[in-house]
């Protein structure tokens, strides 16, 4: 891949970027953001055993490959979760759907997101989020 920007001074090139390079960085990136979801999960407490009950990651971009990252952590007592404005599509909320068991979440917003009909339909199948009363899909 080849990069051309207009400077004032017209246009000028920048570095080449293979597609295996291209790949190396697409992989860093998704893994700094499950890096990045891990200690603001740790930031919620710092005892051995975490209980957390609320968990706002609004804005930060974790996108899809945050939600498989977020589906790793065991969140039994989690109430509500705010997922707002994190570039998720439908992948990244039927990654959640199905691989999550938040039994006592109340709170689910996913608003400010791309989830489209996959998303929906992930989202409808789910059966063990029996707790939720407030879906926030908005745009």
């Amino acid at each position: 891949m080849h990069i051309l920007g207009r400077g004032e001074s017209g246009y000028s090139s920048a570095t080449w970027i293979t597609n295996t390079r291209f790949g190396q960085i697409e992989k860093w990136m998704i893994q700094a953001r499950k890096n990045h979801i891990a200690r603001r999960i740790a930031e919620k407490g710092k005892a051995e055993q975490v209980i957390i009950k609320n968990l706002n990651l609004e804005k930060m971009r974790i996108g899809d490959a945050g939600m498989e990252a977020l589906s790793e952590f065991l969140l039994l007592e989690i109430e509500s979760l705010d997922l707002q404005g994190n570039n998720i599509h439908g992948i990244g909320v039927q990654i959640l759907s199905e691989k999550t068991n938040f039994k006592k979440l109340k709170v689910l917003n996913l608003s400010s997101n791309n989830i489209g009909a996959e998303g929906a339909t992930a989202l409808s199948k789910n059966i063990s989020w029996t707790n939720l009363t407030t879906l926030d899909l908005s745009r």
